[in-house]
């Protein structure tokens, strides 16, 4: 369901407490980013870090006369950090920290968001032993690794380890959303439209027709990081791998993945929050 976010509150609830507290996982320096908010019908009580400053109406104002009027902080991207605030995932303050510096997110702090996002389930029958090398039964990580694997969401690397800090790539946040999601059947697009000069394997070679991610990009209907077709801000980020982006029909914009940023997986959330996600 498509979030009014400036017409009325989220009807979503987000637990606070649950099973797991999750360590290590941090956001925006210092300030961790696994502490549980509470969202409330027609009341959103945004998280707040222990020793986190304040946020005046000084800050606001400059806020909105530095960065809005000169385009450094679109409209768009506005949005997008308010959609991540106003489900809890981020504190104001939070907020105006990732707008100001745009940092790469990790694989375990976007399973971690996907985890709130569905409530913070209890994860129930969890192994005597882990099938991570890099994570252990102790870890309080671990209840959230094991909820996504679960869940078919991700099983980790083909090494044995989950690499929960590892720098997760644009692809990954968009396959796992689409993973606990169902993986939802789509209608993809021709393969080979006419008014395509190139065949689908010469515009696209290393993303199969048809194949997982492509049906995942399609169902999120994501332009990609680096497409002039959606928001910028990603390029302090590009890593060059031969994997397209693709636009709203299944096109290729981009010949390149990018790592993730905090911004770039925000708007992976919210897109899949509209489909219906969480």
């Amino acid at each position: 369901m498509l979030r009014q976010l400036f017409a009325r509150p989220t009807r979503r609830v987000i637990q606070a407490g649950g099973t797991v507290l999750l360590a290590g996982a941090m956001v925006c320096g210092s300030v961790p980013a696994y502490s549980l908010g509470v969202l409330k019908p027609r009341q959103v009580t945004p998280i707040v870090q222990p020793n986190e400053p304040a946020v005046t109406c000084n800050d606001r104002a400059i806020y909105e006369y530095k960065y809005l009027p000169n385009a450094y902080v679109t409209y768009g991207r506005k949005i997008i950090y308010d959609w991540a605030e106003c489900v809890g995932l981020i504190s104001e303050y939070q907020k105006y920290q990732l707008i100001e510096e745009n940092t790469v997110i990790s694989r375990g702090q976007f399973v971690e968001y996907l985890y709130r996002l569905s409530g913070s389930p209890e994860v129930k029958n969890l192994p005597a032993q882990s099938p991570y090398g890099d994570i252990k039964t102790d870890d309080p990580r671990f209840p959230v690794v094991m909820w996504a694997r679960q869940r078919g969401i991700t099983w980790g690397w083909s090494d044995g380890n989950f690499h929960y800090d590892a720098p997760a790539n644009e692809t990954t946040t968009v396959i796992m959303a689409y993973r606990l999601a169902g993986s939802p059947a789509v209608k993809l697009p021709d393969m080979n439209p006419p008014n395509e000069e190139e065949p689908w394997t010469k515009r696209n070679p290393n993303l199969p027709y048809g194949s997982e991610l492509h049906r995942a990009y399609v169902w999120l209907k994501y332009t990609g990081a680096g497409s002039d077709k959606k928001y910028t801000g990603f390029h302090e980020s590009i890593r060059h791998h031969d994997v397209a982006s693709m636009d709203y029909e299944g096109r290729r914009v981009s010949q390149w993945t990018f790592q993730a940023t905090y911004e770039q997986a925000f708007e992976v959330l919210r897109m899949a929050d509209t489909r219906g996600a969480f």
